[in-house]
């Protein structure tokens, strides 16, 4: 018995298709990297925050479990467990005396976030 040409093509295309459209589009969840956020200033912080570069919403504070303080010299890993739909986020963090920094579109698999203030 043998098989329709068309048929035949049909599956392999699909087959073709399956593994270019795997390896060439993103995964949907990408494990948070193991960076730090180092505070390499001189002002506690006491509010760090994580969000995609295309969201508007914060969310929570990272400094939660390391009751929300991050000093000087000190640093954390600030999304351990977490997973990730992008290496690009953007970071906000608070300081004791109310300033805050912004640090947008930043690589955060590329790099360790070194705080200055």
């Amino acid at each position: 018995m043998t098989r329709h040409p068309f048929i035949r093509s049909l599956a392999t295309s699909i087959v073709a298709l399956s593994v270019v459209l795997a390896t060439a589009l993103p995964s949907s969840a990408l494990d948070a990297p193991n960076f730090r956020v180092i505070n390499g200033g001189q002002t506690r912080a006491v509010e760090l925050n994580v969000s995609p570069s295309s969201s508007n919403d914060w969310g929570s504070n990272l400094l939660d479990p390391y009751d929300d303080i991050l000093d000087p010299g000190n640093f954390v890993y600030a999304l351990r467990g977490w997973n990730l739909g992008s290496c690009v986020q953007d970071l906000r963090v608070i300081y004791e005396d109310g300033h805050i920094e912004y640090l947008y579109g930043t690589n955060i698999c590329r790099n360790d976030i070194t705080l200055h203030y």
